[in-house]
């Protein structure tokens, strides 16, 4: 008896404790509802005092669009740049309202790891405004695939920039196929990356027609006949021209390489960036005649041999600008019986990176390749022995012992007779202006005409540089080589 009516009380205490729980979860709802009201007023009250409460919807909006402009000139990352809007809009209602009616604040689709919505909904706030789509998914998911190309075929005609990050050659092969089946009246940057040299064209790119079409940047492509029939008419207004990762190791693979560059005939800049080159595949073939061309850069497999090519095959009758960089991979002299091969008529600007201290070992021979130069830039990295303003100058004054001093090289000959200015980029501290007066002093010795030294701001920090403007003209050095290509590395 006295355990039953235990049993009775156990049970009636448990449901008075279920009892208060729930009465207690009721009051937390209660404590949680008034809590976010009286956090509104909080904050609504708070935001009264913000500076930017009273300024007019019409001068926050040109704020954020001159924000995103900015945002976007200091970030060169491809898909790293997108998310400007998101970031203000979580900053107050009153902000993301304004937000989301400015088109240009989300033009940046980035197909990648994030999910789909997340570009559905910048390509709807973005309207109808131009888009920059960039492609980075490096996994083959089926039915993503299929959203993602649904995505990509309603927006390609009002697609500004097209990035194609390195993929699986299944789904890089429907992505091509979708942008080519559709105008792409806007499109005017285009680029596209292939970790598998897999990549086959069977059709043609843009059959529909991208008549503002510009710059063009091919990553480890197949330059082969089919590319130059399906791909080339597409490029035919094409300027500015980028191909990294070229293998130029046959006769077929110049003639192919030859017929695409030459068929483009309004290119003004071109940056070749070649994986490998058998110098064997150029002898006897015809020269690579690029009429418009002003500004060429090439990044070295091979030092020599890629200069080589450089100057026997290469016809730039316009070419102003010349930048050689990859000179790490080799330091052998360069071959004297071609110095005078050169078909660079108009020549004045020398741009010189990537083991700059290199470069200037073979000074001598590209004062003869190119006599006429009046402007040499080197983009220096001081953690490398001889890559400072000290080193630069001395093997242009020729402080050796094969040398005079006064910038002649072993057999008289004056370098650079025409030089005119030296530009130093990838300096990051003060200068010891004292110590390299001696070393000015000789650039302005007879037979030279060198008067301006150009250094980066941060050289001028501690005024020492001032004494050196009573010999030379120093003067402050911008970005020496323009960068219409993005960066071929995606977040």
């Amino acid at each position: 008896m006295d355990r039953r009516q235990r049993l009775l009380s156990l049970s009636k205490r448990l449901e008075e404790m279920a009892t208060t729980r729930r009465n207690l979860l009721l009051q937390l709802e209660g404590l949680d509802a008034q809590e976010q009201a009286v956090q509104l007023e909080h904050n609504i009250l708070h935001n009264l005092d913000a500076p930017t409460l009273n300024l007019p919807n019409e001068l926050l909006s040109m704020i954020f669009e001159a924000g995103i402009s900015i945002y976007r000139e200091k970030d060169p990352v491809l898909g790293a740049r997108s998310d400007f809007g998101q970031v203000i809009s979580h900053v107050s209602h009153h902000w993301r309202s304004i937000a989301l009616d400015i088109p240009s604040l989300w033009t940046e689709i980035c197909y990648n790891h994030h999910p789909l919505r997340a570009c559905t909904a910048y390509l709807s706030r973005s309207r109808k405004a131009p888009v920059d789509i960039y492609i980075n998914r490096p996994y083959f998911d089926r039915e993503l695939t299929s959203s993602l190309l649904d995505s990509l075929s309603e927006n390609i005609g009002r697609c500004r920039s097209l990035y194609i990050a390195p993929a699986g050659p299944e789904f890089q092969q429907q992505v091509l196929e979708c942008t080519s089946r559709y105008a792409a009246p806007l499109l005017r940057s285009f680029s596209i990356s292939d970790s598998y040299y897999a990549t086959q064209f069977s059709a043609p790119l843009f059959a529909s027609g991208a008549p503002r079409l510009r710059i063009v940047q091919l990553v480890g492509l197949n330059l082969n006949a089919a590319f130059q029939a399906y791909c080339t008419p597409a490029f035919e207004a094409v300027t500015h021209l980028e191909l990294s990762e070229v293998y130029i190791h046959s006769s077929e693979s110049y003639t192919s390489f030859r017929a695409i560059l030459v068929a483009l005939q309004s290119l003004q800049h071109v940056e070749l960036r070649l994986a490998g080159l058998d110098p064997l595949t150029h002898h006897g073939q015809p020269p690579i005649v690029l009429p418009a061309l002003k500004l060429l850069h090439m990044e070295f497999a091979e030092c020599c041999s890629d200069f080589d090519f450089i100057n026997r095959c290469i016809r730039a009758p316009s070419l102003i600008s010349l930048s050689l960089a990859g000179w790490y991979r080799e330091y052998k002299a360069l071959d004297e019986s071609i110095l005078a091969d050169s078909h660079l008529p108009s020549l004045r600007h020398l741009f010189l990176s990537n083991h700059v201290s290199a470069a200037l070992r073979q000074i001598d021979a590209l004062s003869k390749a190119y006599p006429h130069i009046e402007r040499l830039t080197c983009r220096v990295n001081l953690a490398r022995l001889g890559e400072d303003i000290e080193g630069v100058l001395e093997a242009m004054t020729g402080s050796t012992a094969e040398e005079d001093g006064e910038g002649r090289a072993p057999d008289g000959r004056i370098r650079w007779p025409q030089m005119q200015s030296i530009a130093l980029e990838g300096l990051r501290e003060p200068i010891d202006a004292t110590g390299l007066r001696r070393t000015v002093l000789k650039l302005r010795k007879p037979g030279s005409s060198i008067h301006t030294i150009l250094l980066p701001r941060a050289c001028f920090n501690d005024g020492d540089v001032e004494c050196l403007k009573d010999i030379m003209k120093i003067e402050v050095v911008e970005a020496e080589w323009p960068t219409p290509f993005e960066p071929y590395w995606f977040d």
